[in-house]
């Protein structure tokens, strides 16, 4: 149902006229944001200062949107945005909490996602009708924003949440697209033992707990060439030292699919690091 993650959640967008007077500086003049959002069809719910405020538009706009995710932010884990797109569809509901978005004139001149991204990628992967696209959200929204007042949004939002450390800190492009690919190479081969679950059972994991364990190989490994011959070494290891309480389901999904790196505890594993 849901398709690969791209860039853009929405379609094409033909450039704004406030877009074209401003276009390649770092922010926009206070003075037109309310117009700016007038040309979005983001009608205002409350506004807590100049440069942010809490919106309300269709899911139609939203949809629209230049949108991208906030460099800072985890890619969507597409097992979950399956999940929650199931859930709208079948309880014929929408998004009941806000998206939280930054737009970022200087950088392509786009709103970038900090929060939300896994309810906006479930909402494309729907094939929805007129009427649901009627439907009203909530956006919280701020302009000409600094990074630091975003991290510390967006870290309020996810106290309950653990959130991986790679993306709170500002890790390196090669780190990042080492660590994703790692981790998406595992998912795809072992995609039973791939949970949403914030507390997996033993056997699995989440994508978020797996990526935090990478980044623990890739920081203790000095040659990032060989983090995946060091998490091959480590999957060994954990084969030949099975907890002595292991369930014979457990045991025989395992043997089943021939991955026993997560009947151990991240924490034991990262000693033979």
């Amino acid at each position: 149902m849901i398709e690969q993650f791209t860039i853009y959640f929405g379609k094409e967008e033909k450039e704004r006229k406030t877009q074209t007077e401003y276009k390649g500086k770092k922010y926009i003049p206070e003075s037109v944001i309310l117009s700016f959002l007038d040309d979005y069809k983001l009608n205002i719910v409350i506004q807590f200062s100049s440069i942010h405020f809490m919106v309300k538009t269709t899911i139609k706009c939203l949809l629209e949107m230049p949108i991208i995710n906030w460099s800072y932010n985890r890619p969507p884990d597409i097992q979950r945005c399956i999940e929650i797109g199931e859930h709208y569809l079948y309880e014929k509901t929408w998004p009941q909490d806000p998206f939280y978005l930054n737009y970022n004139n200087e950088k392509d001149q786009v709103f970038e996602i900090y929060d939300g991204s896994h309810r906006l990628k479930a909402l494309q992967g729907l094939n929805l009708d007129p009427i649901y696209l009627e439907k009203e959200i909530l956006i919280n929204v701020r302009f000409n924003t600094q990074d630091a007042d975003i991290i510390k949004a967006f870290t309020n939002l996810n106290k309950s949440i653990p959130v991986p450390n790679l993306y709170i800190h500002d890790a390196p492009r090669e780190k990042k697209n080492l660590i994703e690919k790692i981790v998406n190479e595992w998912i795809v081969q072992y995609p039973s033992h791939f949970s949403s679950s914030v507390r997996p059972n033993i056997g699995n994991t989440n994508r978020d707990l797996f990526m935090n364990f990478i980044e623990q190989i890739y920081d203790k490994t000095l040659d990032q060439n060989e983090v995946k011959d060091r998490i091959n070494d480590i999957h060994s290891w954990s084969k030949l030292h099975l907890p002595k309480k292991l369930s014979v389901p457990v045991l025989k999904k395992c043997q089943e699919s021939g991955c026993y790196l997560f009947l151990n505890k991240f924490d034991v594993l990262v000693q033979y690091i």
